[in-house]
């Protein structure tokens, strides 16, 4: 499948952030002794967290990574432009963020404002390849958008289903209705 030009440079831009933002390295907390925690997440240490950036393919689709000394939060957010998709997306969010144990770097709850986000943190690059990392984050961005659309053509071809059923069980119950609608074809329109 080909990648439009945007969604090219929007990933290329991405992986190369990801690539600098992942460089980490163990740093136990500075307030609370023999402690570690994500100084990301807790903020304790201002000076020991590097500049946000956001990086935007357009107004609806952007990505936030936040990066510190031992810890790095992407979140990103899709392009939802009708109900179905902003359903579809809360679903899938939901769905992920159930099994986000299984994950290991995805957060149970994204960001205020996106839709999914990561806490990738240097015990995740001792564990796992910073490529690796980074294929899986972009890969997952990625497929989330084709997922989508998968699940609103499947919800769209179930519905032609259950309309034709219906259709049918009208035609059937109720003759009189469909030999007027035949008589009359101005009934089958409305004027919008």
């Amino acid at each position: 499948r080909k990648m439009s030009q945007t969604l090219t440079a929007y990933l290329t831009t991405i992986r190369d952030t990801l690539n600098s933002s992942l460089d980490m390295r163990n740093f136990p907390s500075q307030e609370i002794e023999k402690q570690y925690r994500p100084i990301i997440e807790v903020k304790e240490s201002p000076e020991l967290m590097l500049k946000s950036v956001v990086i935007a393919r357009n107004d609806e689709e952007k990505c936030l990574i936040e990066t510190s000394i031992n810890s790095m939060r992407l979140s990103f957010t899709i392009k939802k432009p009708k109900e179905i998709e902003k359903l579809l997306t809360h679903l899938f969010e939901r769905f992920i963020s159930l099994r986000a144990d299984k994950f290991l770097i995805i957060r149970r709850k994204p960001l205020d404002g996106f839709d999914f986000s990561f806490l990738v943190t240097d015990k995740h690059i001792e564990l796992l390849h910073k490529e690796q990392i980074i294929n899986f984050i972009l890969s997952f961005i990625l497929d989330i958008d084709k997922e989508i659309t998968e699940m609103k053509i499947a919800i769209n071809t179930q519905m032609r289903v259950a309309v034709s059923y219906f259709i049918d069980y009208i035609a059937n119950q109720y003759p009189f209705i469909i030999s007027a609608l035949k008589s009359h074809p101005c009934l089958l329109y409305t004027s919008p």
